[in-house]
């Protein structure tokens, strides 16, 4: 009797099994995304068969191939859909929502494959699912060539160059005074005039004189 009962009891959970659709999840992602800054937005769309409702997931980000060692930034979320920061190799700030995840990536400056892996962890059973995906290239820094137009001048500049121009005509005109007096006064230090007569002519002048008191000889 009692195998009668366990063999009925497992009739009717197969039956029940065989009735419920299976749980699967499909995770699909754009095949590329090209942006012109450091900041990406990544758009996971993820979809759930079967009769259980997720309540709690978890969201990766692979770069290149999924595996832990290129794991670049996750994060579980729950069906309150609130935007959170994840912190691995790059920032990621990842806002969830109904069967979508956005993931902007703060700082992001290398190009390359990223796979978005979505798990649903909560209720029974789990289940989870890899997008394709996504190649995103961000462009090089262009150097803009075009010369960048002169700044207008206010009044208050004008002002400002107006008074600067009269200090150093000033100082100018001050320098170059200050240096005409010091040279017209090393000018008249150098003229010496010397009022003795020379030695030799106050010697034969003295000579002169002598002979001419001197009386003649008889």
């Amino acid at each position: 009797m009692k195998d009668l009962y366990q063999l009925a009891i497992s009739l009717i959970c197969l039956l029940t099994g065989l009735k419920a659709p299976a749980l699967a999840m499909k995770v699909s992602q754009p095949r590329e995304v090209i942006v012109e800054k450091h900041n990406v937005t990544l758009q996971c769309k993820y979809n759930i068969t079967g009769d259980k409702r997720g309540e709690t997931f978890r969201v990766t980000i692979f770069k290149d191939k999924p595996g832990k060692r290129n794991e670049v930034c996750s994060g579980s979320f729950n069906t309150s859909m609130l935007p959170f920061e994840s912190k691995g190799a790059v920032l990621c700030e990842i806002q969830p929502d109904e069967g979508s995840i956005l993931i902007r990536f703060i700082g992001m400056n290398r190009s390359g494959w990223y796979f978005c892996h979505v798990e649903k962890m909560h209720p029974f059973p789990y289940t989870e699912d890899t997008g394709n995906g996504s190649w995103i290239f961000i462009k090089p820094d262009v150097i803009d060539r075009n010369p960048r137009r002169c700044p207008q001048v206010t009044h208050a500049t004008l002002i400002v160059l107006g008074l600067v121009g009269i200090l150093l005509l000033y100082s100018i005109i001050i320098t170059y005074l200050h240096w005409i007096m010091k040279k017209d006064q090393e000018e008249q230090n150098s003229e010496y005039v010397n009022m003795e007569p020379p030695s030799h002519a106050s010697g034969r002048k003295r000579k002169l004189q002598s002979i001419a008191h001197k009386p003649n000889a008889m």
